[in-house]
């Protein structure tokens, strides 16, 4: 009966090694598909975080460029802005006008002569004027200047504006 008791309890010893062995070759599968499941989730969630941070860089540099434009815009707002300052000072032509004969038409004009003069809107209280040039020699006429009719005709008026460059610096600033 011993041999049949050792036998016995080999065979118990056998088909508890493989059940354990069993056991651990489930344990160690799940394992193994436990890890590659979480590194596939891993992956997946580093690819959609890479793709959303790629979709996130792509907004930020068209808005970069939208602000890129935005300053270049207003550059050249600036930089327009500085030239109409610079031309604010204008040649205006004032001419001297002449009656009407008795017709009614205007003579030619007799004389006339160039001022320089500030932009009306000019604040730019720093800067002087350059001198006017010489008057004529009083004349029997009107002197106007050619922002304004004065109520004549434009046929009465000759008109001449000129746009100067900006003036050089002035040495007191």
């Amino acid at each position: 009966m011993m041999a049949t008791s050792s036998a016995a309890s080999a065979t118990s010893q056998t088909l508890t090694q493989a059940l354990a062995d069993t056991i651990a070759g489930t344990i160690n599968q799940i394992e193994v598909k436990h890890q590659d499941w979480v590194q596939k989730g891993v992956e997946e969630a580093f690819a959609a975080k890479q793709a959303g941070l790629e979709e996130a860089l792509l907004r930020r540099e068209e808005e970069l460029g939208a602000a890129e434009l935005q300053l270049s815009s207003l550059q050249a707002c600036m930089t327009a802005q500085e030239e109409e300052m610079a031309a604010r000072w204008v040649v205006v032509a004032v001419a001297t006008l002449a009656p009407e004969d008795s017709q009614g038409q205007a003579r030619p004009l007799q004389r006339s002569r160039l001022a320089v003069a500030p932009h009306p809107n000019n604040n730019l209280s720093h800067t002087k004027a350059p001198a006017a040039l010489p008057r004529p020699t009083p004349q029997p006429a009107v002197t106007v200047a050619v922002s304004g009719w004065a109520g004549r005709s434009k046929s009465q008026v000759k008109q001449q504006a000129v746009w100067l460059p900006p003036p050089p610096p002035s040495p007191h600033r």
